[in-house]
């Protein structure tokens, strides 16, 4: 996949968010939802363009890692 086609499935993950949160605001899993195509974006981001692919795999553990245990922590918390 080539920068263009990332940059157009990140435009596409944030359009997808911002119209989740117009059409459903009364939905309760809407922040969890919205967080997890963050996160998305947020690995596609350092992954391509921060060139984390040619990384050590201790950081590519890491990242994933800490993103995972982001998303699990909100699922937890949130109401």
């Amino acid at each position: 996949m080539n920068h263009l086609a990332t940059y157009l499935v990140l435009l596409a993950l944030t359009a997808v968010s911002v119209f989740a949160a117009e059409r459903f605001p009364q939905l309760d899993l809407l922040p969890l939802a919205v967080m997890a195509l963050a996160t998305t974006k947020f690995l596609l981001v350092a992954f391509r363009f921060m060139e984390m692919r040619r990384g050590h795999l201790a950081w590519k553990v890491g990242l994933i890692g800490c993103s995972t245990l982001f998303l699990v922590f909100l699922a937890v918390t949130s109401p």
